[in-house]
């Protein structure tokens, strides 16, 4: 009897963990971007370069970074933000030479990017404000081989633009 009552607190204990992953737990260093892509499709991602954004059913945060000719992961991270929206002071805070890493741990992941030929994101304050966020590649994001270099993108500046 009691090999019963551990198997079956064994299995309970198991689809109890099973319940808490996240897609962030199926990511890991080395994936290819095509595998990335394929685990996330049909979730709301965005990827831009060598970044991909997105946020979870329990508002946490998440941004993976892609490096290499394979255009592999490279690093991740998450954010657990619990639905706390950036303030138009957060923005005042960003200041040049920051990461994206930092950037997202302060103001919460980008929505979009519009402009073309430039490395911008924008990111939503709590009272509607948009700040485009200029960046650029700490090591001249293509070396002289054209393969994405290891090195993330760093801030240039910031703007209000709506």
């Amino acid at each position: 009897m009691k090999i019963k009552i551990s198997i079956l607190i064994l299995v309970c204990a198991l689809l109890l963990c099973s319940c808490g992953r996240t897609a962030y737990d199926e990511v890991s260093v080395g994936m290819t971007y095509d595998e990335f892509e394929s685990f996330m499709d049909g979730k709301d991602v965005f990827a831009y370069g060598r970044y991909a954004f997105w946020r979870d059913e329990n508002g946490d945060e998440f941004v993976v970074e892609f490096s290499g000719k394979e255009f592999k992961v490279n690093r991740m991270r998450s954010f657990s933000r619990q639905g706390v929206k950036p303030t138009s002071e957060d923005f005042e805070n960003i200041i040049a030479g920051m990461g994206i890493f930092e950037v997202v741990e302060r103001v919460g992941i980008p929505f979009r990017s519009v402009t073309s030929g430039f490395t911008t994101f924008d990111f939503l304050a709590d009272d509607g404000t948009v700040y485009r966020i200029n960046f650029d590649a700490s090591n001249g994001y293509w070396n002289d081989m054209c393969t994405f270099g290891s090195e993330e993108y760093i801030v240039l500046e910031v703007n209000m633009v709506e």
